[in-house]
């Protein structure tokens, strides 16, 4: 019987790992026509995007923009952007380096560096 019971809790755990392996990966937002330099992608009311927003401001302090959902959807649907919030790193270039959620201060200013190196 305890057998059958470990049997049972392995298979399930494997099948719930099969299922979150396949979530679509997210995509990469659309940045053309943006102007070079870090971009914040938030909602009003949004919890996460609060903290990312004070992420970024260590980071760059404030040479960056904010485009909110609210204010701008058309910014939000030609960049793509489906879910908040995402912080973008725009070079000459195009896109350089994007993170979905709240990345750390110190993970986006080794972007915005090697993006400035480039």
């Amino acid at each position: 019987a305890r057998l059958g019971v470990i049997v049972t809790v392995a298979l399930v755990a494997v099948g719930v790992g099969l299922l979150l392996s396949r979530r679509p990966r997210p995509r990469p937002p659309r940045v053309d026509g943006m102007a070079p330099g870090v971009v914040l992608f938030a909602s009003r009311g949004c919890d996460s995007c609060a903290s990312a927003e004070g992420a970024v401001r260590a980071a760059v302090g404030d040479d960056y923009r904010l485009v909110v959902w609210e204010s701008d959807p058309d910014t939000f649907e030609h960049a793509g952007v489906s879910a908040v919030p995402l912080v973008a790193v725009v070079g000459d270039h195009g896109l350089e380096w994007w993170a979905e959620g709240s990345p750390s201060s110190a993970r986006i200013r080794r972007a915005v560096r090697r993006v400035s190196a480039g």
